[in-house]
């Protein structure tokens, strides 16, 4: 695993901490599930990690390793499963939450699905669940493309129809699954290891010869720059770990999924009226819906820590893994104004975009990797543990996508709490903005008046009607 995967890893070990990744993918019509099986079995052959467990190494020989299992088959992580009548979204909610909550069997890969069948109007549903130290979101958008084409009919080539991911098949670590036995697996595993172990040595020597000379040639801008990047450094990894709501105080390992719906183009117009970025906007929306759940419960709240992930992909990553930073702001939630409130979530996020913490969190987790378990664990949920929400933005394809023959109409992300009380994720697809509400129910106990604020507070950032243009959507599956 890279450092960033096995930090994840570690990290969810502690139940609360837990990180699975839950796609549910709201179809049309039942789909043909053969093809789908062999679409999900060609996948884990483009990406290997999907066919692998995750083995951990002895104290202090490493970051765990992913070792292909040799007994796999697609038919142990995909099963069908049937609804009661009426068989509603709220029917596949309750089978999303209940995967997100239940552990991994760690003798097995990291990933399962359900199909959903028995819905009403003869739909069906595709729910995803994975680790998140497989992938992260902009990841697992990159891989959910693999199985979805562009026709409902496609060629009888299937794959001249396929959408292509951004990222080319290149190896993650794992193998491929044609390697030949276990012995070969395990030779080149070491070997990895070696590459990856004298890589790190020769990058760090080469960074540290270069700042030397930088530091030599220029004293007085290296020392400032040094100063920056330990502020930084600072405000990434300072501990945190209470909560800024006085409300949002509880943890622990129960779920509770909600969704959201309202169109793209109408955080875009905002963004643009406001000359900020469409996750400003949303990040306004969010901020303002949690300020309304307080007041409606008698709360006072001032300030409130939203966590945000912020990507730092780039097209030469590998497919798979794990390329964010999870940034941490203090926001204030007394502004009224929905404009302001715009300005003020900008202000506060503007200035991570080229903070040089980011290019230094390969670093963090390389270290956070060497310390105890216990210790790596205890660390980073004292950064997290005290963040009262997380809010996740994902772009998905902007086209309108099928599976094997049925039409998707809507794909929900439910990100991990990762210690806050809840992540509201956007995912944004064919000209729809779905929103996913993962909740610790520990700290939100009624999740349905939550969705209902963060509507509400969608509706002013937005400039929305109180209407039928973003709502929660609780009953019958969208079209």
């Amino acid at each position: 695993m890279g450092d960033s995967d096995a930090l994840i890893w570690t990290m969810a070990r502690d139940p609360v901490l837990r990180s699975p990744i839950v796609v549910v993918i709201l179809l049309d019509r039942v789909p043909n599930w053969d093809d789908v099986s062999d679409r999900l079995e060609r996948l884990t052959e483009w990406l290997p990690r999907l066919r692998s467990r995750a083995v951990p190494r002895p104290p202090g020989g490493g970051n765990p390793r992913w070792e292909l299992d040799p007994d796999f088959a697609v038919s142990r992580h995909l099963r069908v499963l049937g609804t009661p009548p009426p068989g509603t979204l709220r029917s596949v909610l309750d089978v999303a939450q209940s995967m997100g909550t239940a552990p991994f069997d760690p003798e097995l890969p990291l990933w399962e699905a359900a199909a959903v069948v028995g819905l009403q109007d003869d739909s069906a549903a595709l729910v995803l669940k994975v680790h998140h130290s497989v992938v992260d979101g902009m990841a697992g958008i990159d891989t959910l493309l693999h199985i979805l084409d562009r026709r409902r009919t496609p060629a009888a080539d299937r794959s001249a129809s396929r959408i292509r991911s951004t990222h080319p098949p290149v190896p993650d670590g794992s193998g491929r699954s044609s390697a030949a036995g276990s012995t070969s697996n395990q030779a080149l595993s070491i070997l990895s290891h070696c590459i990856e172990a004298l890589s790190r040595t020769r990058s760090a020597t080469t960074g540290f010869l270069t700042d030397a000379v930088a530091a030599a040639s220029h004293p007085a801008s290296t020392l400032t720059g040094a100063m920056s990047t330990a502020r930084s450094m600072v405000q990434l990894l300072a501990p945190a770990p209470t909560p800024l709501s006085p409300l949002l105080t509880g943890r622990g390992i129960e779920r509770h999924f909600e969704v959201l719906d309202l169109p793209e183009a109408a955080l875009h117009r905002s963004a643009g009226a406001m000359g900020c970025t469409m996750n400003d906007v949303f990040v306004a929306g969010v901020l303002g819906g949690m300020k309304l759940y307080h007041d409606i419960q008698g709360s006072t709240v001032k300030h409130l820590r939203g966590l945000l992930p912020i990507s730092i992909r780039t097209a030469s990553d590998p497919a798979g893994g794990n390329r964010f930073v999870p940034t941490r702001f203090v926001l204030d939630a007394r502004i009224s104004d929905p404009s302001e409130r715009i300005r003020h979530v900008h202000g506060q996020t503007e200035g991570w975009k080229h903070n040089p913490a980011l290019e230094m969190s390969n670093a963090v987790a390389y270290l956070l990797n060497r310390l105890p378990p216990v210790m790596t664990r205890l660390t980073f949920g004292a950064m997290l543990k005290g963040g009262d929400f997380v809010a996740t933005n994902v772009p998905g394809p902007p086209f309108a996508t099928y599976l094997a023959g049925a039409r998707v109409n809507r794909i929900y992300g439910f990100a991990p709490p990762s210690g806050a009380a809840v992540n509201v994720a956007l995912l944004t697809t064919a000209g729809r903005g779905c929103i996913g509400i993962n909740a610790d129910m520990a700290a939100v106990p009624d999740t349905t008046l939550l969705a209902k604020c963060i509507r509400r507070g969608l509706l002013q950032v937005t400039r929305l009607p109180a209407g039928p243009a973003a709502r929660p959507l609780t009953g019958r599956i969208p079209t």
